[in-house]
């Protein structure tokens, strides 16, 4: 077999699993919500798009992109404005701001990110609607340190020796949490005023979802005890 037709069964076999695994994500999505004229149908939840003057969204994860694009089509021209974040570009029709940045460890364009998503949500009242798509590799994808004082060079080895030093994803996050104005629902409670929907796609345990991207949104359980020790 020639170089050039291993190539090619490479890309055929790329292609292919791409291919499968957006279907499958479209297949989810389109089963798990549902939108009927001007009403939003998720779980055994409904919600009003008339109700609100501003729709907003907000993605963060390396699933983002194409999670943005079902969104979007499932919008249909109600949209305001949206920010998704990943570490990739993908050839996908957006009308969402794409920004890439860095995957496992955050850098410039994740502060960047954190910044602009606070930025917008925090414009947010009680007649915005905020969609997040929350999938893995957020918690490095959207950074912004709790105290400005935090220079990325330190936050970028922080984040190095928390993924080297052996310690459990648990262990990881609760330190992650403690120092971020994202993680540990410090990102949701940024739009307090706003009515929020957040869609999960979690490559971590099931149902665990403070364990997804760090917990931008939820209510969370890490305590400081846990994080001295």
């Amino acid at each position: 077999m020639t170089e050039s037709m291993r190539d090619l069964i490479e890309d055929a076999k790329t292609i292919f699993l791409q291919t499968l695994k957006r279907t499958d994500l479209e297949r989810v999505f389109r089963e798990k919500i549902q939108r009927d004229g001007e009403l939003l149908h998720f779980g055994t939840e409904t919600v009003a798009l008339s109700d609100y003057a501003r729709i907003l969204l907000i993605g963060l994860g390396k699933a983002s992109l194409q999670m943005g694009v079902l969104v979007e089509q499932l919008l249909a021209g109600r949209l305001e404005q949206g920010i998704l974040v990943s570490n990739h570009r993908a050839h996908l029709h957006l009308r969402s701001k794409v920004i890439v940045a860095s995957h496992p460890i955050p850098d410039r364009r994740s502060f960047e990110a954190g910044q602009q998503i606070i930025d917008l949500i925090k414009q947010a009242d009680s007649k915005t609607l905020i969609i997040y798509i929350i999938s893995g590799g957020g918690s490095s994808l959207v950074e912004l340190p709790i105290i400005d004082e935090i220079p990325l060079e330190e936050f970028m080895q922080l984040n190095r020796i928390l993924i080297g030093c052996g310690a459990n994803i648990q262990e990881i996050n609760i330190i992650r949490k403690f120092l971020s104005r994202i993680k540990g629902g410090r990102l949701g409670s940024s739009a307090q005023h706003a009515h929020s929907i957040a869609i999960f796609l979690s490559d971590v345990n099931a149902g665990d979802l403070q364990a997804l991207a760090s917990n931008p949104l939820l209510p969370d359980d890490a305590t400081l005890e846990e994080f001295y020790h």
